[in-house]
């Protein structure tokens, strides 16, 4: 049975762990560090992903181990799901073809109901807390999934064999978990207490002192979580069902939950609203909450430093059939031969018993790999010291160890000394000392290296460097660097194949690709824009901050492509801080890729804000590692560290006097909907990863829309004045920690608790982001008169269907809200995957702002299922087939009144179809109420809080707009990478000739090269069936196996080791390591 492991990734700034791959024909395995950018560096890489059954996670749990494994299981969910359907219709079509009918088979059975097996995921303690804390924003019902945790067990003395803790019918694997010895630093329980706020096991152990009790309360505490985990994937919740409930209870619980009752004449479930005049024991009918809703906190855990690692063993070959050895034992030929290669008994003509033993020749013991993860060198001592390293069963037939190392760890002589007295294994290492920061994403990095040669002031080659930091020398040849897509062989033998691995992207290819007609036209724009800079410096002293930088990290949706990643947005305003604004997976590597290592600290250092619009993985699951990031820049890693020379302040300190820390120490501030600042806090049971240094503030919007306030322990409080609330001390310190005059956010239509922001600074400078969402009036009221508008367009206008069921904006949608809000420069981002390079832009149509009133997503229905009420049959008010009556709104106040005559003049829709672009002039505002259908709603992840009203009714207006609401703005759109000046917004223009024409030329060549590699599949395929066909022959002819070393390896110039079971190794030649294996880096003239 032939198997392979493969590197998937290094570490790199893109990918900040090491990922492998361990292949089967009919299963695969992924070990290693699930870091984030993980998903994207498999898309990049073709990796099939679909025979996924088990995770092996290395090394500690937390977020370098970790922080890419809500992505990757939401991917392999889906998969899954997609898998499911795919067996349902190939039963169909199986009936079909049989002449059956397929109703009946369609009646009687789900096909939700097809049984898939269970997902393994191995790690190590704290693993199943990691899941549940993920409970609101992950909801999938198609995908069983198992953790395992493993913690380390006392070896007994004298006793070195130990049975393998996972054996499935692939493989055998011994965990090795790891902790650091007693030299090592780690926080003590009681320091991790009072840094997190916790109530942690030390405080109940004190109560308790009964081991026997304590391991109760884990137990239990460990089922509550398994318990959470089971209904995110396997919950058989519907939207559809009801449960009834007494009008007073609900009123005293859950005032705000949907209620419905059935009309006794139509026998039709209808909304229901309370009135005072109401009998308190009325009976109605509410959605049946989702369970992952009814868990509030978590019970509490502490970090752990196990780090795990693992020996994994293919099972023992059985030897070659022999036939002719069956037919003297009188076997007759045909399905008993065939029973006895699978290695079972059979029957002889002559009533013996024959057992494969008696007719298979001698067999071998399974191949395998070590897969050794060691965070620092606090775990070498322990590491070496374990017994497995010398156990028969564990050891027999492994061929490499691959160490994923912290820094500084391979230079430990320690571990040098291990490796050096076992010259029978190859060692690869893989480490952020010795492994190159090489380009991962290529497809991406390309585009941004064409990019900066049109406009490289806007453009930023990403940075990196082929060739390792600090190396560590070799010990000798036996000793490696790992390379992403080296592939070792297991079986039938081992062998290291470096012909699998990737190049380093070809930079000077990509530059010397590039046509000249668009580095013409690109010439063109650049001198345009020098010869209208003196107009330009006028017209930018209009703008306040025009200096500021908008830096756009991630400019996809949903999930990350070869092209785009997902939301990332960094604003920095001169005099005042950097601003992150959503922080999808991989923003911090995307950061340091369009940054300098100087200047990345440089944004660390000045970070004030990170703003979470909504709990969707792909816009909030890269916070936790640039918290770290700046947790270990501004205090290294040390919560006490930084304070001015004063004591650290406790929790009790920002309950008790929240305006004197903030004064007094410098703070990060977090914003974002409650179950955001939730999960931060649970968090902090897994890793210190700097939340006793942060302002986890809860965003909330009050009557309908016009005000919000900010929530911190309890306490609200606006960042400015508001009806109702003071503008106190608290406030003056929250707006010094932030750089911010005012934080306005209001709720949109998208999910639960999705909110649109509007930042203003002293400078007069502000900044509208609208997260996910329809266009919304809310949205353009905090917004207007904004210096620059940042807002999604997923879809393109012909996709208007699928915007408004997935509660996603189209182009055309997005520039009316900035023309509605009066915005001097709006920037289009969030476009749908679809869109893998440039997104569609014409027929962009501007008369109509066709705005939404939204209110906050029904809390009991997770994202992923509709919430439309028809789901449930409800008939409401004014309406016989259930849909929702429009009500007209009024929203003339947002237009400019004092238009002139020639601009009251309506005209007639009005296009454009460049991708940068001066707004079209249009008419007179005038509203038009319209009726507007509740869609489903779409997402990547799923959500179900237990709090806040329900969904209220969905107001649409139509506007026409106002031509002084559009002469001055200024749009372009936004693409990975990128980087801008607010001034230098409208410079856009100038390159979309160049830009076209660079997509236009891009896909001509990415269609060519499809084909040829669709066609040089097909002969790979037609060579490896005529090779099976020869291989049949030659074994049925009982002809001896080809001598190693052939003539086809040879003139390939194939450099393969062989490396036997027993250890004996075999260099077998061909080209030189040193060309294959280093790659002097590219230099690019910026």
């Amino acid at each position: 049975m032939k198997s392979y492991i493969q590197f998937l990734t290094t570490p790199t700034v893109d990918t900040q762990g090491t990922a492998l791959m361990l292949h089967f024909d009919e299963k695969r395995y992924i070990i290693g560090n699930i870091h984030e950018g993980l998903q994207r560096a498999v898309i990049q890489s073709g990796s099939k992903m679909s025979k996924v059954t088990d995770i092996f996670i290395t090394g500690k749990t937390d977020w370098k181990s970790a922080g890419g494994l809500f992505g990757m299981i939401l991917t392999l969910a889906d998969a899954a799901t997609e898998a499911k359907a795919s067996l349902w219709e190939a039963y169909r079509r199986r009936l079909l073809r049989r002449g059956q009918n397929t109703g009946e088979a369609d009646r009687g059975a789900d096909p939700s109901k097809i049984p898939i097996p269970p997902f393994n995921v191995h790690g190590g303690p704290n693993l199943m807390h990691l899941f549940a804390t993920a409970r609101k924003f992950v909801f999938r019902k198609s995908m069983p999934i198992k953790i395992l945790e493993y913690e380390e067990a006392p070896v007994e003395q004298g006793s070195q064999e130990r049975q393998p803790d996972w054996v499935d019918n692939c493989v055998q694997v011994w965990t090795l978990a790891i902790n650091p010895s007693a030299t090592g630093t780690t926080a003590s329980p009681t320091q991790l207490s009072s840094q997190t706020g916790e109530t942690q096991y030390p405080a109940f152990d004190s109560l308790f002192p009964n081991d026997q009790v304590i391991d109760a309360k884990r137990k239990a505490d460990q089922e509550i979580r398994r318990g959470v985990v089971t209904e995110m994937f396997e919950s058989s919740w519907r939207l559809d069902q009801l449960e009834e409930r007494p009008l007073s209870q609900l009123l005293e619980e859950k005032e705000h939950t949907p209620m419905f009752v059935r009309n006794p004449d139509t026998n039709k479930i209808e909304r229901y609203h309370p009135s005072v005049s109401d009998a308190p024991d009325t009976t109605v009918m509410i959605r049946k909450a989702w369970p992952g809703a009814l868990i509030q906190s978590l019970p509490p855990s502490r970090p752990s430093s196990t780090a795990l690692s693992y020996i994994i063993r293919n099972h023992r070959q059985r030897g070659r059939f022999l036939p002719e050895q069956a037919k003297q034992l009188n076997v007759e030929e045909g399905p008993l031969f065939s029973e006895l290669s699978k290695g079972n008994s059979v029957q002889s003509k002559d009533g013996r018993t024959v057992t494969p033993e008696m007719v298979l020749a001698e067999g071998k013991e399974g191949g395998g790999v070590a897969v050794v993860d060691l965070p620092s060198t606090d775990y070498v001592e322990n590491l070496i010291a374990r017994p497995e390293w010398k156990a028969t069963n564990a050891m027999t037939g492994v061929g490499a160890i691959f160490w994923l190392l912290g820094p500084g760890v391979s230079k430990d002589q320690r571990l040098r000394d291990f490796m050096r007295d076992r010259p029978n294994l190859a060692h690869v290492l893989s480490s952020p000392d010795d492994c190159p920061n090489h380009l991962v994403f290529d497809s991406s990095a390309a585009s941004a290296i064409r990019h900066n040669q049109i406009g490289a002031r806007y453009f930023p080659i990403p940075n990196y460097n082929n060739v390792p930091t600090s190396q560590a020398s070799p010990i000798d040849s036996r000793l490696e660097t790992a390379r992403r897509g080296q592939m070792f062989q297991i079986e039938p033998r081992f062998e290291n194949n470096r012909n699998a691995i990737i190049p380093f992207l070809d930079t000077t290819g990509v530059l010397e690709a590039t046509p000249n007609r668009i580095l013409n036209l690109a010439r063109v724009a650049r001198q345009e824009i020098e010869r209208v800079g003196s107009e330009e410096v006028e017209a930018s002293q209009l703008l306040p901050s025009a200096d500021a930088e908008i830096a756009l990290l991630g400019t996809g949706s949903s999930l990350p492509s070869k092209y785009r990643n997902v939301a990332g947005n960094l604003l920095r305003v001169p005099g005042c801080g950097s601003y992150i604004l959503d922080c999808g997976e991989n923003t911090l590597g995307q950061m340091k890729r369009a940054y300098s290592p100087e200047t990345f600290l440089e944004i660390l250092r000045d970070l004030r804000l990170i703003w979470i619009s909504h709990l969707h993985a792909d816009h909030h699951l890269g916070i936790a590692s640039i918290i770290k990031a700046w947790y270990e820049e501004m205090y290294g890693g040390n919560t006490g560290g930084n304070t001015k020379g004063k004591e650290a302040p406790s929790v009790l300190d920002e309950i008790n006097n929240p305006a004197k820390v903030l004064e007094e120490e410098r703070r990060l501030v977090i914003v974002g909907p409650h179950n955001m600042v939730q999960w931060l806090k649970e968090y902090t049971s897994i890793e210190d990863y700097g939340y006793a240094k942060i302002v986890p503030l809860e965003s909330q919007c009050f009557n309908n829309n016009k005000f919000s306030s900010l929530k911190w322990h309890d306490r609200s409080m606006p960042m400015n004045d508001r009806p109702g609330f003071v503008s106190g001390r608290l406030s003056r310190a929250l707006r010094g920690a932030t750089g911010l005059t005012d934080l306005h956010a209001c709720l949109v239509s998208h999910c639960y608790d999705a909110q649109a922001v509007s930042l203003t600074f002293p400078t007069g400078f502000k900044f509208s982001y609208s997260g996910d969402c329809r266009p919304s009036k809310a949205f353009a009221e905090i917004g207007r008169d904004s210096t620059v508008l940042l807002h999604e367009a997923t879809f393109d206008d012909e996709l208007q269907g699928d915007a408004e069921a997935k509660k996603h904006s189209t182009m055309s949608e997005a520039i009316n809200v900035g023309l509605a809000m009066r915005a001097k420069r709006a920037v289009l981002t969030h476009f749908s995957q679809r869109y893998q390079k440039l997104p569609k832009t014409e027929n962009i149509k501007t008369k109509f702002v066709k705005l939404e009133e939204e209110g906050v997503e029904d809390p009991d229905v997770p994202l992923d299922e509709a919430t439309a009420d028809t789901a449930v049959e409800i008939a409401t008010e004014g309406s016989s087939d259930g849909a929702e009556a429009a009500i007209s709104t009024n929203v003339e106040s947002l237009m400019n009144q004092s238009s002139s005559p020639q601009q009251s003049k309506q005209v007639e829709n009005q296009t454009f179809s460049s991708p940068v672009a001066k707004a079209p002039t249009f008419g007179k505002a005038k509203t038009t109420s319209v009726p507007e259908r509740r869609t489903p709603s779409e997402s990547r992840s799923g959500t179900t809080p237990a709090r806040s009203p329900s969904r209220t009714r969905r107001r649409t207006s139509v506007v026409s707009i106002p031509a002084s609401a559009a002469q001055d703005m200024r749009i372009c759109v936004a693409f990975d990478y990128m980087k801008l000046k607010v001034k230098e917004i409208e410079h856009m223009e100038q390159f979309t000739p160049a830009l076209r024409e660079l997509y236009k030329a891009g896909d001509i060549e990415e269609r060519a090269a499809n084909a040829a590699a669709v066609a040089e599949q097909e002969m790979n395929k037609k060579a490896k069936r005529k090779k099976n066909r020869k291989q049949g022959d030659e074994e049925n002819s009982d002809k001896k196996p080809k001598r190693e070393g052939g003539k086809d390896r040879a003139e390939v110039g194939q450099r393969t080791r062989t490396i036997a079971p027993q250890g004996n190794l075999v260099e077998r030649g061909g080209a030189d390591q040193e060309q294959l294996t280093r790659q002097q880096p590219s230099t690019i003239s910026k």
